[in-house]
């Protein structure tokens, strides 16, 4: 555990210029250190732990096309959930 505390410590370090910062990246550190694949088992500790490997955002492809399509998609429908979501605060 000991080993973990510093290699964390000296990743989030890399990334943060303000120590106050720290906890707005330890989400995304936590991540890539999990998806790292580790020298002994040749796997991510992600791998071992659930069995597959994880969906990087980069690499993700839809069955409708790109992630940028699928983004476009989804923008094209905010403002109809967000009229939906109003009325239904309303209703409430």
């Amino acid at each position: 555990m000991k080993r973990f505390n510093k290699t964390l410590c000296k990743k989030i370090a890399k990334v943060t210029e303000e120590i106050e910062a720290w906890d707005k990246y330890i989400q995304s550190v936590l991540f890539v250190y999990q998806t790292k694949e580790l020298r002994i088992s040749k796997q991510s500790s992600y791998k071992l732990v659930y069995g597959r490997e994880s969906i990087l955002f980069m690499n993700y492809r839809s069955h409708k096309g790109s992630i940028i399509e699928r983004l476009l998609e989804i923008t094209d429908k905010i403002p109809q959930l967000r009229e939906m979501i109003r009325r239904t605060i309303h209703k409430a």
